[in-house]
């Protein structure tokens, strides 16, 4: 994603004569995501969320604003391919640093970043901020900058592709210092979820909008599985639709049978899997090698069982259109996961 271009007004006085004239300023993407930020930060402000358990309230991207400015200066500086996200701010982490993940030392050794940290409006005495000077370690944020250490070498190689943030950027805790998640605060959990959602989706514009775009060949191949999964849903069946594609070619379409052949398996998956096989044998190809250069584009997530089974033949890509948050073989379940580790131990 290029810079936004702005106009910016400026003024001079010149032998008492006004001047006005307009300047065209680029807005890069750092300015654009740290501007989105600071609105964030003002509509959750503006939320009473002291309730519940909850007895203190830190937003660390305003007491240490420093630091996450420099991490945002310095790595969000073109459109990523991958963006991993955390729940908010851990007492030892970014409540530290301002930065999502923040264990004092990885972001002052991997991330070479250090800053001003001050203290929040009212600080909790089991938790106190001592910035970089904290001695305790944030243990996931350990794990994963040390993970990508070890992975990519340098954090500019890992900020090539990749960037890491907090849904939410306030830590909440009760009396005793502990940590209170979102979802803990029931009355205020919509607010919060509401306000966090709308800017996650415009964070996701500016880092993400020029890397999700299919091909006009994948459009009609995902507009073929929706074709099918219309279908589906006017014979009352579970709508999905799918197609197999191998070469660029449509090799194998369907829909879920579940209901018409009374097989709780006849998934569209299923159904698919089983016309290549016979596409294979009429046309003297091997199956396994088949399979392996096939992409799947289905409607929604595999459920675990199609997963599995997806993952069994080395399917070399699946893309779906929406989540399957009851049975989705990733979101549920992590089938190609433990699938490897199973095989791993065979």
């Amino acid at each position: 994603m290029e810079a936004n271009i702005k106009q910016v007004k400026v003024k001079s006085n010149k032998e008492d004569n006004i001047e006005e004239k307009n300047f065209k300023v680029e807005e890069t993407i750092a300015e654009q995501f740290l501007q989105l930020q600071n609105e964030l930060n003002n509509s959750l402000r503006d939320l009473d969320l002291k309730t519940g358990p909850v007895e203190y309230i830190y937003n660390p991207l305003l007491y240490a604003f420093d630091p996450y400015e420099k991490y945002i200066r310095k790595y969000c500086t073109s459109t990523k391919e991958l963006l991993f996200i955390g729940m908010n701010p851990g007492p030892f982490g970014m409540c530290q640093t301002g930065i999502p993940f923040g264990d004092p030392v990885c972001v002052r050794n991997f991330l070479q970043i250090e800053g001003i940290v001050n203290k929040p409006e009212i600080e909790c005495p089991k938790r106190e901020i001592r910035g970089f000077n904290s001695s305790r370690r944030e243990q996931s944020g350990k794990r994963l900058w040390e993970f990508f250490e070890n992975l990519c070498g340098t954090s500019e190689k890992f900020f090539e592709k990749a960037l890491v943030l907090n849904f939410c950027p306030i830590a909440f805790m009760n009396s005793n210092g502990r940590n209170v998640t979102p979802a803990e605060i029931k009355d205020k959990e919509l607010k919060i979820e509401n306000s966090s959602n709308y800017y996650s989706s415009a964070f996701i514009n500016v880092k993400m909008s020029q890397n999700v775009e299919f091909s006009q060949k994948e459009c009609l191949f995902m507009d073929k599985a929706f074709f099918f999964a219309k279908e589906d849903l006017s014979v009352q069946e579970v709508p999905v639709g799918c197609v197999f594609v191998y070469n660029d070619d449509i090799i194998a379409l369907g829909r879920n049978t579940v209901n018409e052949t009374r097989n709780a398996t006849r998934h569209a998956e299923i159904n698919c899997i089983e016309d290549i096989v016979e596409y294979s044998k009429k046309n003297n190809l091997d199956y396994n090698q088949v399979f392996q250069e096939t992409w799947v584009y289905v409607t929604v997530e595999p459920c675990i069982m199609c997963a599995a089974a997806l993952y069994d033949l080395k399917i070399k890509r699946i893309v779906y259109g929406c989540k399957n948050d009851r049975f989705g073989g990733q979101t549920v379940f992590d089938v190609a996961g433990v699938m490897t580790v199973m095989s791993n131990n065979l």
